[in-house]
């Protein structure tokens, strides 16, 4: 289970560190949203990566069966406030940072 005293990282850093054009995506975040530094945009990208990766997954199960997860997905996406009311899982795959 590991220690509980050690945080585990809940972000993944860019895989090559000088690409100008995320670079300059990224300085144009942290000034529009006044965010503190990058690990922000890193741990957002994260979550949204994860929970685009739970509705894919949703994607190719048969609709029967996706019925009540589907619903769970979606009304956590909507606590979160990243997704409105009358939203669909095709909404929930095409979040971006």
């Amino acid at each position: 289970m590991g220690d509980p005293r050690k945080l585990r990282k809940k972000y993944t850093p860019p895989k090559h560190p000088w690409e100008s054009e995320r670079l300059a995506a990224e300085k144009k975040l942290v000034d529009s949203f006044g965010l503190k530094n990058k690990k922000e945009i890193w741990r957002a990208d994260s979550t949204i990566r994860k929970l685009r990766y739970l509705a894919r997954g949703l994607v190719g199960i048969p609709i029967n069966q996706r019925k009540g997860e589907e619903e769970k997905l979606l009304s956590k996406l909507q606590k979160l406030g990243l997704l409105k009311e009358s939203s669909t899982l095709d909404d929930a795959l095409s979040l971006k940072t």
